[in-house]
């Protein structure tokens, strides 16, 4: 198996799973917009994106116009969120603030997971 379909697929079902959890409970929603609040759960939060995106960089970094590229693009988003997130506490906390006032929260998590179903099917098949 290739590193990208790993990867792939592993992103996938972590990303339609967590989303699929928030949508049968939604008073995780909540609670993870609430989490935005404390700075230090903010700056582990960043952490482990951080370093989740570096690892993919550093095993996946290929800026190539087919459907790997979206690997690389996660692994950045990755990256650079967690770099935000804890030298900037500030921008999440608005963010959820912003958040957890709106009613589209639950179509921006149907969205992530079609996302991650799409990147199971990739994963699988190519």
């Amino acid at each position: 198996m290739e590193i990208q379909n790993y990867l792939a697929q592993v992103y996938g079902f972590t990303l339609s799973a967590s989303c699929l959890a928030m949508l049968i409970n939604p008073k995780i929603v909540k609670k993870l917009l609430a989490c935005t609040e404390n700075e230090i759960c903010m700056f582990f939060s960043g952490l482990l994106s951080f370093v989740i995106g570096i690892m993919i960089l550093l095993v996946y970094n290929v800026w190539a116009w087919q459907w790997e590229l979206v690997i690389t693009l996660l692994g950045w988003v990755s990256a650079v969120r967690g770099f935000i997130f804890m030298g900037f506490p500030g921008v999440p906390k608005k963010i959820g603030n912003y958040a957890g006032q709106k009613e589209w929260v639950s179509y921006v998590i149907l969205a992530m997971i079609f996302v991650g179903l799409v990147l199971v099917y990739f994963g699988m098949m190519f």
